[in-house]
């Protein structure tokens, strides 16, 4: 399965409150979604957090990392084959979010093709152990006017209305274009 069409979509999610860290504040986070189409007409999903502080990068340099450098490298690559794909993207050692961006969308489009959950073609086990970690900062865990933690109101999912969230809180930016 060959590219036929890829775009990007970024998208930002805004806090309810601004958050304090020790060396910055931040009122959202950015996302850049990457789709990947197949001549097969398959459709391969990544996203990717483009935060200065976290990656040195912004949804629009993350775009146009991916339009110029990577989704050439890609093209009249059978997306299905991993060596092939692994073995296309090594020509650019640097930007390793734009590169698994690239990568994770393949795995996906290989889930498809084969039918089976991501987990299962990796190896993985159904049931894996989970440790998680609460914490609370004054201010941030009060109750919103739905009822729920505010803190879970600033969770990605904030703006899906499908799992709580109020889609207002999502603000949809530029989409980049390209044929495979």
């Amino acid at each position: 399965m060959k590219l036929a069409d890829w775009s990007t979509h970024a998208v930002r999610l805004s806090y309810p409150q601004a958050i304090h860290w020790a060396s910055s504040e931040e009122d959202g986070a950015d996302y850049l979604l990457l789709r990947l189409v197949t001549d097969d007409g398959l459709i391969g999903v990544a996203e990717g957090v483009a935060k200065v502080a976290w990656a040195a990068v912004t949804p629009r340099t993350l775009a146009v990392v991916l339009e110029d450098l990577f989704i050439p490298l890609i093209r009249g690559v059978d997306l299905l084959d991993e060596t092939a794909v692994s073995r296309a993207l090594a020509k650019i050692s640097e930007h390793r979010l734009a590169r698994s961006m690239i990568d994770v969308a393949c795995w996906d489009l290989r889930s498809q093709a084969k039918g089976v959950p991501i987990w299962q073609l990796l190896g993985g086990d159904p049931e894996v152990p989970v440790s998680w970690t609460v914490m609370s900062c004054s201010g941030i865990l009060k109750r919103t006017t739905t009822g729920r933690p505010a803190a879970r109101a600033a969770s990605p999912q904030a703006g899906d209305p499908a799992a709580g969230g109020s889609a207002a809180t999502a603000r949809r930016l530029p989409v980049r274009h390209g044929a495979g």
